[in-house]
């Protein structure tokens, strides 16, 4: 395994050095901090970060997007926590994008057009607590006809926007992790996710059963 850059990877992370460097420094950072800003982050750096291909770097270029791997996003996330660049990168064109991966065809061309073009964002809910404890998570996933039933409670959400479209009030339906994940996230409420804002981290709290 090569422990050192390519050309095309060092590349890259000039780019993404220069460009956090001087649009998103950690004065951006403490700006949006102290501003009391609602979402957390701009929206306009997102759309530069698409401009440049961040935020598909992990889309393959039969989905339009860069076709790049792991060593290559790290290289921007790098860049990213240098700066304290406030940013959906981690929870949208990392875990949501590998996530749509493994989906059919329909639904990554639903999702992955608006994650190329700066204009989709997307929250991720694994924590139980305040800590990282995998080995604990108590959410269960029981098959249920032709989907699963889940049934559980998620304390930290990344990304408030997903609040709004996460609580839930009883059942809502979820047919299958491959073709409708991202229902699981919304909360089943039958439209696309309003996903225009957001905090990077917050809480949320709520219970809620899943059912085909």
């Amino acid at each position: 395994m090569a422990m050192t850059l390519t050309d095309d990877q060092n590349m890259l992370r000039d780019t993404a050095r220069d460009f956090m460097t001087s649009e998103a420094p950690v004065t951006h950072f403490r700006k949006f901090r102290d501003m009391g800003c609602k979402d957390g982050f701009s929206h306009g750096l997102w759309k530069q970060f698409a401009e440049l291909g961040f935020t598909g770097i992990l889309i393959p270029e039969a989905d339009g997007g860069m076709g790049m791997g792991q060593i290559e996003a790290g290289i921007v996330l790098e860049e990213i926590g240098r700066n304290l660049s406030p940013s959906p990168f981690l929870t949208t064109s990392v875990a949501a994008v590998e996530a749509l991966k493994l989906a059919d065809k329909a639904m990554r061309d639903r999702w992955f057009p608006g994650v190329l073009a700066g204009e989709t964002v997307i929250g991720i809910a694994i924590e139980e607590g305040v800590k990282h404890r995998p080995e604990k998570i108590a959410c269960v996933a029981e098959r249920s006809g032709n989907g699963f039933k889940l049934t559980g409670q998620k304390a930290i959400c990344r990304a408030r926007h997903v609040i709004g479209h996460a609580h839930c009030r009883g059942a809502f339906r979820w047919r299958g992790w491959r073709n409708r994940w991202p229902d699981l996230v919304r909360g089943g409420q039958g439209r696309g996710w309003p996903f225009d804002g957001g905090r990077a981290a917050c809480r949320f709290c709520c219970r809620c059963t899943c059912e085909t």
